[in-house]
């Protein structure tokens, strides 16, 4: 009978481990690094953290991708387009995280959840069907905002939280936001009005909101670019080569 050597039954063990491990992290990868959407303007810059922990500095048509926390720094802001239409405009010293984007371009069908960490963010929903509250969400760290069918202004900071219902850009049915946190909720329905979220008290009923202020946030707000998403080549062969770098490293 035929006996192993030590270093080589410790190799081959170690390479079974790997390959297995890759295997499962191909899966996690297609499912994780889907292409969600595009940079389609930027003013400074702003970075994106990916799950697994890489950082890239995001220009003019680069990807964003499932599960990136994206951040701008003081001063800077990006226009992100996303695959059903819909777009983000990332105010100064922001940051946000792509949870989860879901979208059927044919019955446009899907769910596209996201968070505001941090400072000003200015939506306008795109095409996916969102007549439930459920389908298209914003959570913050004191509330979770229901969107359907809208333009809306968000603002986090460590005091309160602004939500703001805007004029769509399309008048296309039924707009309105609905915010709720674990001290109550209310529905704000009426166009430039909005709510306030802060720790320990119930969202404010919709109240009038002066727009002037919300523009503020924005040097570079005009009107969401008409731009189609742009499928680009897959970015696994990166991730893939740094793992086998890794690998070779342990080997030597």
């Amino acid at each position: 009978m035929t006996h192993l050597s030590f270093p080589l039954l410790k190799r081959m063990t170690f390479l079974s481990t790997l390959f297995a491990a890759l295997a499962f992290f191909s899966m996690t990868a297609a499912h994780a690094d889907q292409s969600v959407g595009e940079i389609q303007e930027v003013k400074g810059d702003i970075v994106a953290a990916s799950f697994y922990g890489a950082k890239r500095q995001l220009e003019v048509r680069d990807l964003v991708y499932q599960g990136d926390i994206l951040s701008t720094s003081n001063g800077s802001e990006a226009l992100i387009l996303f695959k059903d239409g819909s777009n983000f405009l990332v105010g100064s010293d922001s940051e946000i995280v792509i949870d989860e984007m879901i979208y059927d371009q044919y019955t446009k069908d899907g769910r596209f959840i996201s968070r505001l960490i941090r400072g000003a963010l200015l939506v306008v929903s795109g095409q996916l069907n969102n007549k439930d509250k459920d389908v298209m969400k914003i959570k913050t760290s004191l509330a979770t905002i229901g969107i359907r069918g809208t333009k809306l202004f968000l603002k986090v900071d460590s005091k309160k939280e602004q939500f703001v219902l805007l004029q769509p850009e399309k008048n296309e049915g039924p707009t309105s936001i609905h915010v709720s946190s674990k001290w109550g909720a209310t529905l704000v329905d009426k166009i430039n009005h909005g709510t306030i979220v802060q720790n320990g008290k119930a969202p404010t009923d919709q109240q009038l909101v002066n727009l002037g202020t919300i523009d503020k946030n924005f040097s570079i707000l005009e009107k969401p670019s008409k731009r189609k998403f742009a499928v680009a080549p897959t970015q696994e062969a990166g991730f893939f080569e740094s793992v086998w770098r890794l690998v070779e490293d342990r080997l030597k």
